[in-house]
This record gives C-alpha cells, sequence and structure tokens, in this order.
C-alpha cells in the first residue's frame, strides 16, 4: 500500500500549482485576443464593392443644367466678338475684293486679334457662289458654311460654338454680300464633369461631342436633357454620362471588425491582468 501524502508536501505545492493555473489562463487570453485581432485585420483585406451613389446622379444633373449655361454665355460672348470683327470698315470692304488682296490687308495693314482658341473666318457671298476670303489663323481646320445659319455646337479638338454673323459690303450690293464665322472652344473646367462621370459626351444633332474621355463602364448611362435659350436655334441637346462608381464595404464588415477589435484588446488586457498576478504568486 502506497504511504499517505505527507500534509506539509500538499501545502508547499499548492502556490505553484495557482500560478502555473494562472499563467495558462494569461495564455490562453492573450491566444484568443490574437485570433480575435486577426480576425479584425483580416475584414481589411475583405475587397470592396463599387456602385453609383444617389448624390452622384444628382450632381450629373445639375451639371447638365449648368452646361446649358455655360454655352450660352460662351454663345453670348461669341456672337459679340463676331460683331465687333463684322463691322470693321477693313472687313467691310474686303468683301468687294478676293482672298489675295483680303489675306495681304490682314497680313500687312489690319491683324483680326483672335483669342487663343478662336478662328475667324470671312466668306464672300456672290449669287450662289461661297468664297472663303481669309481664315485666322490659316493652320486653323475650316469652319463651315451654312446658310441662314446663327449658331452650332461643333468639336473643334473639344466642345466648340460657332456663331455666324452678316458683313455688309460697303456699297451695299444685293447680289455681292459676306458673313463672318467665329468658333471659340467652351471652357468646361468650371464644371469638373470627370469627377461624377466616367464618361461624358455631348448630343447635338446626331454629333458627340466627347467632353469626358471613356474610362469604364460599370454602371449605365444617363441620358439628361442641357438646356440653352432657343433664339439660338441649336436643336435638342442632352448629355449623356457614365455615372462614377464609389467604393464600399458590404454592411455586416464594419460590425464584425469593430467587435473582433474590442473582443481582443478586452481578452489582452484579462491576459496582462492575470499574468501580472500569477508574478504576484
Amino acid at each position: 500500500m502506497a504511504p499517505a501524502p505527507v500534509w506539509e508536501d500538499e501545502h508547499t505545492e499548492i502556490v505553484p500549482r495557482i500560478v502555473v493555473a494562472r499563467r495558462r489562463r494569461a495564455a490562453i487570453c492573450m491566444m484568443l485576443a490574437i485570433v480575435a485581432l486577426l480576425a479584425a485585420a483580416a475584414t481589411l483585406a475583405i475587397p470592396h464593392r463599387h456602385r453609383v451613389e444617389q448624390a452622384t446622379r444628382d450632381a450629373l444633373a445639375a451639371k447638365a443644367t449648368q452646361l446649358g449655361v455655360v454655352l450660352d454665355e460662351a454663345l453670348k460672348k461669341t456672337r459679340d466678338r463676331a460683331e465687333g470683327f463684322a463691322g470693321t470698315p477693313v472687313l467691310e470692304a474686303g468683301i468687294l475684293t478676293d482672298a489675295a488682296t483680303v489675306a495681304d490687308i490682314v497680313k500687312t495693314e489690319f491683324r483680326l486679334r483672335t483669342k487663343p482658341n478662336e478662328t475667324l473666318e470671312l466668306f464672300q457671298l456672290r449669287g450662289d457662289a461661297i468664297t472663303s476670303l481669309v481664315r485666322v489663323p490659316a493652320s486653323a481646320p475650316p469652319l463651315r458654311f451654312v446658310k441662314d445659319e446663327l449658331a452650332r455646337v461643333e468639336n473643334r479638338g473639344g466642345l466648340a460654338v460657332v456663331v455666324s454673323v452678316p458683313v455688309a459690303p460697303y456699297n451695299n450690293t444685293p447680289e455681292l454680300s459676306g458673313q463672318l464665322a467665329l468658333g471659340a472652344k467652351v471652357d468646361l473646367a468650371a464644371l469638373a464633369l470627370a469627377g461624377d462621370a466616367d464618361e461624358a459626351v455631348l448630343v447635338a444633332n446626331g454629333l458627340e461631342i466627347e467632353l469626358v474621355p471613356r474610362q469604364r463602364h460599370d454602371a449605365d448611362a444617363m441620358t439628361l436633357p442641357v438646356s440653352v435659350d432657343g433664339t439660338w436655334k441649336l436643336g435638342a441637346l442632352s448629355l449623356r454620362a457614365t455615372p462614377a462608381m464609389s467604393p464600399y464595404v458590404a454592411s455586416w464588415v464594419p460590425p464584425v471588425r469593430y467587435a473582433a477589435l474590442a473582443l481582443g484588446v478586452t481578452l489582452l488586457a484579462i491576459g496582462f491582468v492575470v499574468l501580472a498576478r500569477a508574478k504576484r504568486g
């Protein structure tokens, strides 16, 4: 028969057993804390989804309205400048001459001071014959002559407006008249369309003018009316825009992330407390 345990031996081993148990509990708490913190960190690797926010749709609708205002202002400004050019005596006299004479006058005597991104072209109308007398700058793409047209929009390396005004010759000969066309690019920087659209196109009478270069097409395009003053007779204008998509995470991810983080921090704190008590014996 085994000898009975001695009371003194049992009494001397109880403190080490408590310390070992506390250390074991501390280690378990810390391991669980690490698992919880790793789970919280893992939620950061969950890929984002993309969707079109209603705020983006509303912003594009507002910018379509603003685009109409910008076009109106550009047309008025271009018309005023065109009328200023058309009223100069040199051009009124030039209508009675030929292209070589007008080109020589513009080069040597009277310089037509166009602004950057502007193109001016003077046409002579003699019956059904249309003659381009001068274009400034000469290297610019030609402006189309359209009889009885007041204004139009064009793609001239970007959105541009073209306004036509009559030029009356000095002798008011009914068989001879003139027309001056002035084209000017439209500054759209203030609209910042690229911030809300992955692609944007102005549609005008079948013509499509790119406003924002094509990028991605995950979302469906929106077609929004663009209104300008009817006196310009531009026809129907619309903005076709593909809304930019915003990243987002699934609704369950944040609660899981913060719960795991809170659990990990709590378990880590408990582990340190238990370990401290173990060290004190």
